[in-house]
């Protein structure tokens, strides 16, 4: 968490310091929401075995999907 505060404040101009950290922190939460809802309805409605496997890749591509977003999208780091 203090790594992306501190991406994003330095992402953004200093005027706009407050808004960009009221929207990460939204967003974050908003995220967390709707991925235990998700995530919970998965394990729900899939057996055991097959809802906590498709759960997890579920999971890992979102986190991958982030990753590649983010690399993309930061300025100088041309990876």
């Amino acid at each position: 968490m203090p790594a992306m505060t501190a991406g994003v404040l330095i992402a953004s101009a200093p005027e706009n310091s407050g808004l960009a950290s009221g929207v990460l922190n939204s967003a974050r939460q908003i995220g967390g929401t709707f991925g235990v809802a998700l995530l919970g309805t998965i394990m729900q409605t899939l057996s055991p075995g097959s809802g906590l496997a498709c759960a997890l890749v579920l999971t890992t591509l979102v986190l991958l999907s982030g990753a590649e977003f983010s690399r993309r999208s930061l300025p100088g780091r041309g990876w």
